[in-house]
């Protein structure tokens, strides 16, 4: 009797993570050895939004944030965040409302590139708003 049940609660219990256990996919990245995604939010199921910079590791003044569109069974989306000749780095995105999502990360300006906070406000087509930069002023 202890293995019937024992064998009903293994098939039960293979079934139930086959229905809610989500699909799996695969991203190559355009640079693979220069992207870094450091931060990832899912806004509905199957999209996701993804965070980082792309540069050279031996050059942190080349460096320009990154955001990544990711959807299962399409192709992805990315833009890069360029500022002329600032360096930009994000580090963390935040859904707050439908499909609109906060981006935190840093800018820096030559000669010195003193980092400063950046905000970034983006909507699910990737079009975005810089919100604020902290200054010392």
């Amino acid at each position: 009797m202890s293995y019937k049940l024992l064998f009903i609660v293994e098939v039960f219990m293979h079934f139930s993570t086959i229905i809610y256990s989500q699909n799996t996919f695969e991203v190559l990245f355009q640079n693979p050895q220069d992207d870094r995604v450091l931060d990832i939010v899912e806004d509905i199921p199957g999209v996701f939004y993804a965070v980082g910079y792309s540069g050279y590791n031996s050059q942190p003044d080349s460096y320009k944030g990154l955001i990544y569109k990711l959807r299962s069974g399409t192709d992805t989306v990315s833009r890069r965040i360029v500022f002329s000749d600032t360096v930009t780095r994000l580090f963390k995105i935040c859904k707050v409302q439908n499909h609109q999502f906060l981006l935190f990360g840093s800018i820096s300006y030559p000669p010195i590139y003193e980092e400063k906070l950046m905000i970034i406000k983006i909507d699910s087509n990737i079009h975005y708003k810089r919100l604020r930069l902290h200054t010392d002023a």
